[in-house]
Order: C-alpha cells, then sequence, then structure tokens
C-alpha cells in the first residue's frame, strides 16, 4: 500500500476487536492516527462508543454442571473462520 494508492481513491479497511474494561467510565474513545512514510505529518480522527454494561449471574453464561459456555459468543464467527489467527502479535498483549 502507498500514498499513490490513495491518490486514486483506494481505500484501506481496518477491523479489529478492542477490549474494554467494564469497571472505567461509560464511554470509551478509539483514536486512529495515521501518517505517511514521505510526509511528517499525521492525520488523526477520534470516534467515542457508549457502551452498555449487564450484570448477570455467571449461571446464565455456563452450564454449572459441565462448565460449557451456553451463551452465544460475540466473536464466534471469527473464532471458526480462524483468520487472521497467524498474524496474531501476542507480545502486543503484555502490559509490561
Amino acid at each position: 500500500m502507498t500514498c499513490e494508492d490513495f491518490r486514486h481513491g483506494q481505500k484501506w479497511i481496518y477491523e479489529g476487536i478492542v477490549g474494554l474494561d467494564a469497571r472505567e467510565g461509560e464511554t470509551t474513545t478509539i483514536t486512529l492516527s495515521i501518517s505517511a512514510s514521505n510526509f511528517r505529518v499525521s492525520a488523526e480522527q477520534s470516534q467515542a462508543i457508549d457502551r452498555k454494561v449487564e450484570s448477570v449471574h455467571v449461571s446464565k453464561l455456563v452450564d454449572l454442571n459441565s462448565l460449557k459456555v451456553t451463551a452465544p459468543v460475540p466473536m464466534q464467527d471469527l473464532i471458526d473462520s480462524g483468520e487472521n489467527l497467524d498474524a496474531t502479535d501476542w507480545d502486543a498483549l503484555d502490559d509490561e
């Protein structure tokens, strides 16, 4: 992908998963910053996301006898497809 691609109207879509901490506020802001390798200035755009936290008993999510998940997993299709699993940067998950 080069700057020339964008000058000719090409688009690039990034799909990702954001982990939110239910203990932190009601709104999360995602900020995207992009720059070109031949340009020192970057463009930035932010989007606020409101979220709803619902407290439920664990038995609503897991069968307590078998310990199998009974609630739908929002990302199950992505997990089942196995897409991009080899591209995962596990080191990016470290806090240290």
